[in-house]
């Protein structure tokens, strides 16, 4: 509760009345300060959770356009993705953080399209490609390593070959995450040519 001037008197956290007159100027001072605090905190917070809406809508309508621009039925999952406007001067990333389970159906249909593009397209240039596959699907205590799907699903932007595409495409779908943390970042590429992020937070400003 926020208590002023006018009021006769105010009521301390014990819930005793005190007259306006026994406060001190230091006492008035904080009441004004910590009210004007308060309401430019909740005006910030609110304004944060607006953006942060809008972050998500518009990364989620992109990644759905992404994926069917590129043949990939969308999945309705929430997992990391990046984007940049049509120059690449700014780039926008979704950013998922915790412990991923994996489609296993999707994955074996990306297993196949790897399979797929090895058999037909691989060149001596290319062999330590294979090396990756084969590492992005064994399993470690039965489970798939987040680091080697995350390299092989990388590479994607390294290659012009649609099938090998396509297959990064399934494998980035197959991602689950039962417990994260979703964090949305903007960059802008500064004259050198290096991205630079708009940081909102508030020990940054």
């Amino acid at each position: 509760m926020i208590q002023k001037q006018r009021d006769k008197t105010w009521i301390d956290e014990s819930g005793m009345s005190i007259p306006y007159a026994r406060t001190t100027p230091a006492e008035r001072l904080k009441e004004r300060h910590t009210a004007k605090l308060a309401t430019s905190f909740e005006k910030y917070r609110a304004m944060g959770e607006t953006v942060k809406g809008l972050a998500k809508k518009l990364c989620e309508d992109a990644y759905q356009a992404d994926m069917r621009d590129k043949g990939v039925e969308p999945s309705d999952k929430k997992g990391s993705y990046t984007f940049f406007n049509f120059d690449r001067s700014i780039k926008v990333e979704r950013s998922v953080h915790g412990n991923p389970t994996y489609d296993m159906a999707t994955i074996e249909a990306a297993k196949i399209k790897f399979d797929e593009y090895l058999n037909n397209n691989l060149t001596t240039s290319e062999d330590f490609i294979k090396e990756m596959v084969k590492e992005a699907f064994e399993s470690r205590g039965g489970k798939l390593d987040k680091n080697r799907i995350n390299k092989l699903i990388r590479y994607r932007t390294r290659t012009k070959n649609q099938t090998f595409i396509q297959a990064c495409d399934l494998l980035s779908t197959a991602v689950r995450y039962p417990s994260k943390s979703i964090y949305y970042r903007v960059w802008t590429r500064d004259e050198d040519g290096k991205y630079k992020n708009i940081d909102v937070q508030f020990s940054s400003l």
